[in-house]
């Protein structure tokens, strides 16, 4: 099944990408749940869907193969408008591990 929108209300299909992102990426979860992780849709911005991996998935070194392999996949397969399916990376990443670094947070009030 493969759903293609029409410009003609532009709102319904808006609505429509998004529920069918949502779909497919309900279909995907189990697995990344089996792997301790879990996906999130954080924007359809026009034909790109961003997401955002959680849990074990978001720090592990396959998350690329995941967003490509699976992830995009499906979702390209259902809304043919999508061109790519892009990963926000994870906001709460630490400083880069490097002696400069560490002096600053050594030396950083508390």
């Amino acid at each position: 099944m493969k759903f293609h929108f029409h410009h003609g209300n532009r709102h319904h299909a808006i609505l429509a990408k998004c529920y069918i992102a949502i779909a497919s990426l309900h279909e995907i979860r189990p697995y990344l749940i089996a792997d301790g992780g879990n996906v999130a849709l954080r924007e359809i911005d026009g034909s790109v869907v961003k997401v955002k991996l959680q849990g074990a998935c978001g720090s592990c070194p396959s998350s690329v193969m995941t967003i490509k392999v699976g992830i995009e996949r499906r979702l390209m397969e259902m809304i043919p408008e999508i061109v790519a399916v892009e990963l926000i990376p994870d906001e709460e990443t630490g400083l880069e591990l490097n002696e400069e670094n560490i002096e600053t947070l050594l030396t950083k009030p508390h």
